[in-house]
């Protein structure tokens, strides 16, 4: 799956601030989203305005991290 092909399925609507290809940030209102994709899975956490968004980044990325070590 590519990172275009999650942009425009999945987050119409949201602002992206970043993106690369095994990553995509993206804002709406006082929350977001952080996509990250493995090499089986696509990681999507969403987030509102309780939570950092820097906070968010880091948790999706280290669970991506982790399943990447696990072979996913």
């Amino acid at each position: 799956m590519s990172v275009n092909h999650l942009i425009n399925t999945v987050i119409i609507g949201v602002y992206v601030l970043k993106s690369d290809p095994r990553s995509i940030y993206g804002k709406q209102g006082t929350g977001g989203v952080v996509c990250v994709k493995t090499g089986k899975t696509v990681i999507i956490g969403v987030y509102n305005e309780k939570l950092q968004p820097g906070a968010a980044a880091s948790v999706v990325e280290k669970l991506a991290d982790y399943l990447i070590d696990q072979g996913y």
